[in-house]
């Protein structure tokens, strides 16, 4: 068994703002691109649940998805202690969606325009595009790549019009 903290107190931690509705906690989903509160927090059932992109599970599914983390580092980052064996099947038999690099980008990104406390918003956005440049000097790289393969493509595209009479009427004898 685990001693596990409230889901909400992490949540609100993690820089998000539960928005009521009735009786009901949502948040925006931080796992995929979100524009309206999709993310329903269950704090008498200590779970999340996103209805548009079906994300769901208890705290430590919620830390390891948003941190990207494995079950133990989830675990020391909550600072929870095993009491006794944990039921919690291996990685390989859960389904958990992994983002591409893109989206973890854009949610990260999206994360960090809902930082409200400008102080922390500096900080935690000047650490994230400090890990972030060379993910995006790899998509540069790959149009700049690409780029020149469609304009070696076209000069030898051209080449070959101008040299095999391409488009011109075949002249009759």
């Amino acid at each position: 068994m685990l001693d596990k903290p409230d889901i909400l107190s992490i949540i609100k931690a993690a820089g998000f703002q539960p928005i009521r509705r009735g009786s009901r906690l949502f948040i925006l989903c931080p796992f995929h691109p979100d524009k309206n509160p999709s993310c329903l927090i269950n704090t008498e059932r200590q779970i999340f649940h996103c209805f548009a992109c079906s994300a769901h599970g208890d705290v430590i599914d919620f830390v390891m998805e948003l941190k990207g983390f494995s079950f133990p580092e989830a675990c020391d980052y909550l600072r929870i202690k095993s009491k006794g064996s944990s039921n919690r099947s291996n990685k390989a038999k859960r389904k958990i969606k992994r983002l591409t690099p893109e989206e973890k980008f854009h949610v990260e990104f999206a994360h960090l325009l809902r930082l409200r406390n400008e102080v922390v918003f500096r900080a935690a956005f000047d650490e994230w595009l400090t890990n972030r440049l060379s993910f995006l000097s790899e998509i540069i790289d790959k149009l700049e790549r690409t780029l020149e393969a469609i304009s070696e493509f076209f000069k030898h595209l051209i080449c070959y019009i101008s040299t095999c009479n391409v488009g011109k009427p075949n002249a009759k004898s």
